[in-house]
């Protein structure tokens, strides 16, 4: 009895920290959009200028650039830009450096874990003795789905690069060359002399994406939408019977929050901000872009309630 409460915990575990990678994912390459609108560049430029304006912070790329990054990747793997934009909003203020107290980084504010998931999905694991693809407990993501974000990441998102084409880090050359051994010990030899022993050091690359994705907004905004569509993917899988709504709100719960009061805080706002894009993109439509007098210029999805995320 006590056996079967020990492996019922180590699921639940399991269950909480974005193993989805040890379930069918087939369901990754369904559009997932929530509106029948598209987003456009100058909406969502105007709205991340206001949120960098009100919260002090200042990015080295270009606000319609951002813009664009986010709506291409969000057309690029189908998902929905208003809620993902909307997501961004809420974890980062669209600070392309943000780091939070808990050393989640960038614009979409990955974990450590998070960033083992996403991997997992590509296809790529740390350390050399896995045996299998992905981080949790030897288990892997499906190869179907592996190969739809690689035709993703080769096609469609190379285009948003100058060069055209997407490499993935551990393809980039100097990679094999990063600090992957750390000294655990020393062994004495016969001589007298000391021989340093090796182990290898997954917290040290971690820390290393880490630090790119907060000088590379596509990747980080890349990043973000995987983790996100592997989650939407899961709740399709179990949810049939869901909206594309109600999987939105399932997902972006687990995206990045613990606590219950935190995933409250993720929905709500990041849907605010979702529904304040929407109307300003319909009054542009209606109106003109000249006559646009809609929430994105009232103050309320940027007032004091949601000026800082606890993530």
């Amino acid at each position: 009895m006590r056996r079967v409460f020990v492996f019922l915990l180590s699921l639940t575990f399991t269950s909480q920290s974005f193993a989805f990678g040890l379930y069918e994912t087939q369901k990754f390459s369904t559009p997932m959009y929530a509106f029948e609108q598209n987003l456009s560049n100058q909406v969502l430029t105007s709205y991340i200028d206001k949120t960098l304006q009100l919260n002090r912070f200042q990015n080295k790329i270009e606000s319609y650039e951002l813009a664009n990054i986010i709506t291409e990747v969000s057309n690029c793997f189908e998902i929905d830009p208003f809620i993902f934009s909307g997501m961004i909003f809420w974890e980062s203020r669209y600070y392309v450096e943000n780091t939070s107290p808990t050393d989640a980084v960038g614009l979409t504010q990955m974990t450590s874990i998070a960033i083992k998931e996403v991997h997992d999905q590509m296809g790529y694991f740390l350390g050399p003795h896995a045996k299998k693809r992905g981080f949790y407990n030897q288990r892997e993501a499906r190869e179907e789905t592996n190969e739809q974000i690689d035709e993703i990441l080769t096609g469609c998102v190379a285009e948003l690069r100058e060069d055209k084409k997407w490499q993935y880090i551990w393809e980039e050359e100097g990679f094999r060359n990063w600090k992957f051994y750390k000294i655990s010990h020393y062994n004495k030899t016969s001589y007298g002399k000391s021989i340093p022993s090796y182990r290898w050091d997954n917290n040290w690359i971690v820390e290393q994406i880490k630090n790119r994705l907060k000088a590379d907004p596509l990747m980080s905004v890349v990043y973000g939408a995987v983790l996100l569509k592997t989650i939407m993917a899961y709740s399709l899988k179990i949810h049939p019977k869901y909206t594309m709504i109600e999987h939105y709100k399932y997902s972006v719960r687990r995206y990045n929050a613990s606590s219950e009061d935190e995933r409250d805080k993720l929905e709500t706002n990041t849907f605010k901000v979702a529904y304040a894009l929407l109307k300003e993109e319909k009054d542009k439509i209606l109106l003109g872009p000249q006559m646009m007098t809609s929430s994105l210029l009232n103050p309320s999805p940027f007032s004091q309630d949601i000026s800082g995320s606890e993530d």
